[in-house]
């Protein structure tokens, strides 16, 4: 069955018996609102999987837009917003509604031909709504991958063609040789045992096949394991065919190291992480048995159910750990990096190996940190950890990182596709060591003889504090956030100290009223920085605003330990973490000991 097909089934399933999703299939014809003098008609349509909304002018031929129902936050009736209010006295409430969508894009603001139109599709949407927040794990994962393939699907024929790949390629910013990208879209071509050209269950590989060529240091590819022995035989015959010599399934020289090798010894190579049959001792002196039952690692459990938030009987019992079948095939893919179940930091120090990895969400995590920071510290001073965001956040939104690294967590997993804050300062923080996705952590949370602990960084050997003065003298360029006519900004400049809890602070300049072409402040901001190998400094403009929350306008974000002192330009980034030239801050930076 290919992904249109399920989404179709899954989608007649949900409107048995509802009027309004039937109407919703057949389409309608609304008035879309922009202002009072922008009304157009569009024809407004439910696509078969339930999950999109497709729309067109009868006016523009095949050109048409979408959208999906899960960046739809809230349905709002009548005259709800501002523009609608604009046309009460042309457009009466009934016939009137709001679409609110997630994040910063706008509302879309309709009106029906009747209040009957309206209403179906008011009640239709907040089904959809909420059929979407009912979902299980696993049918959210399925939407999930059948929303990014027919957005990458663009002739909608169910399928990748390597035009459809190819482009793909240029929006994940990939320069890559043509004819080498063809030899490996066929490779995943001929491999596939399930659809047409490059169907979804063969994309996450593909990309990786892309990913490696990216930086030459390791990749480590996560395996979520649910698969019966026979479908796990075939990953493993993808994984050995697909990634060929650069699947690492052997130690490195031969012998049973102490250590992990490093990210330069391992160079050009993916790492598969995942459950493994007996130790890695074992499996280099050849003894292992055809097929292995355990428990399931953590990060498998129930799709990630936090267990702090856990309501009742029927979601606890399906956070309860199962047994599992493993086939050797797959087993002998995993090398330095096995998934093991995390007991305590006593248990970890008698019996853990250098080559077991855990996996905490993020809420265990934090508790970790809250109890026992400083055997979090240690124990991610022998082995990898990582850290992975709650089940729970079914909007993709993120916790902060910067807790985690501050007690050494290796990995620490986020929500790409999801600007903010936290994105600012992944990307931030693996600016250095030229962008090649691996950085050197400080020499105090490297040596397990070292106790080091964030909440106390002034009982460590060799605290020393440092005073960081940054005077903000001018702007130049900043972009316009408001398309309104005559809208200008008013911009002011913060300054964020991210890092060690004693760190954190964050300061900001007035605002210059109507001027982000060159606003000048000329103010100085301070801050004691107590552990500087952790801290990150991020400049944010916003532009502000007396009535409501200030408009985001640029951030640049960088490690403490890379600032140059002296006069220097902060060439400023979108809120997606792509460049916005001429747009710049100027600043001058002073960096001094603390007596």
């Amino acid at each position: 069955m290919t992904q249109q097909q399920m989404a179709s089934s899954r989608c007649s399933l949900r409107i048995q018996g509802d009027d309004n999703l039937q109407s919703m299939l057949v389409g309608t014809v609304m008035r879309k609102i922009k202002s009072r003098t922008w009304k157009k008609q569009r024809y407004f349509k439910l696509q078969e999987d339930c999950m999109t909304i497709w729309y067109k002018s009868k006016k523009t031929g095949n050109n048409h837009s979408t959208f999906s129902v899960s960046d739809v936050e809230a349905v709002r009736e009548g005259h709800e917003s501002e523009v609608l209010q604009s046309i009460a006295d042309e457009f009466p409430p009934d016939r009137c509604f709001t679409l609110v969508f997630r994040g910063r894009r706008g509302n879309l603001d309709l009106v029906a031909d009747s209040a009957e139109e309206a209403q179906s599709w008011i009640k239709g949407m907040r089904k959809l709504i909420e059929n979407l927040e009912n979902m299980g794990q696993r049918e959210k994962l399925d939407q999930w991958i059948c929303d990014w393939f027919q957005k990458a699907d663009k002739n909608r024929d169910g399928c990748m063609n390597f035009k459809e790949v190819r482009d793909l390629l240029k929006m994940m910013n990939v320069d890559m040789n043509e004819h080498h990208a063809l030899r490996l879209f066929h490779i995943v071509d001929e491999e596939n045992p399930w659809t047409g050209p490059l169907s979804p269950s063969c994309l996450p590989l593909f990309a990786l096949c892309l990913l490696s060529l990216v930086s030459e240091y390791p990749v480590i590819l996560s395996i979520e394991n649910h698969c019966n022995v026979e479908q796990q035989r075939v990953m493993a015959q993808h994984l050995n065919e697909i990634l060929g010599d650069k699947l690492l399934k052997t130690i490195l020289d031969g012998t049973i190291p102490n250590r992990l090798p490093s990210p330069e010894e391992l160079k050009g190579k993916v790492l598969l992480k995942g459950k493994k049959m007996g130790s890695l001792e074992e499996s280099v002196n050849g003894v292992a048995e055809e097929h292995f039952t355990g428990e399931v690692s953590d990060e498998d459990e129930a799709a990630d159910i936090d267990e702090d938030h856990l309501r009742n009987d029927t979601l606890r019992r399906k956070g309860k750990k199962s047994k599992q079948r493993l086939s050797k095939e797959l087993s002998d893919c995993v090398v330095y990096c096995k998934s093991v179940h995390f007991s305590s930091f006593k248990h970890s120090r008698a019996h853990s190996k250098f080559y077991e990895i855990s996996s905490f969400t993020e809420s265990k995590a934090r508790k970790h940190i809250r109890d026992a920071g400083v055997d979090f510290v240690q124990h991610n001073s022998r082995q990898l950890t990582r850290v992975y965001p709650s089940g729970l956040r079914t909007d993709s939104s993120n916790f902060n990182p910067q807790e985690m690294w501050n007690v050494g967590c290796q990995i620490v997993a986020l929500n790409f596709q999801t600007a903010g804050v936290e994105m600012d300062l992944n990307d931030g923080l693996f600016s250095q060591n030229g962008r090649c996705g691996y950085i050197l952590k400080p020499t105090f949370m490297r040596s397990s003889e070292e106790r080091f602990d964030p909440e106390n960084p002034h009982d460590r050997d060799g605290y020393r504090p440092l005073r960081l003065s940054i005077q903000v003298q001018s702007g130049q360029q900043l972009p316009k956030v408001n398309m309104k006519e005559g809208s200008i900004v008013d911009p002011l400049v913060r300054v964020e100290i991210h890092g060690a809890p004693l760190d954190q602070a964050k300061q900001e300049t007035k605002y210059i009223d109507n001027n982000g072409f060159n606003p000048v402040w000329n103010e100085t901001l301070q801050f004691r920085v107590h552990v500087p190998e952790l801290a990150l400094v991020r400049f944010v403009v916003e532009d502000y605003d007396k009535t409501s929350k200030n408009d985001f306008v640029g951030q640049y974000t960088l490690p403490f330990m890379c600032i140059q002192q002296g006069y220097r330009h902060i060439h400023l980034l979108s809120k997606d973490g792509t460049s916005i030239p001429p747009s710049s801050l100027f600043v001058h930076i002073r960096i001094t000991d603390i007596a």
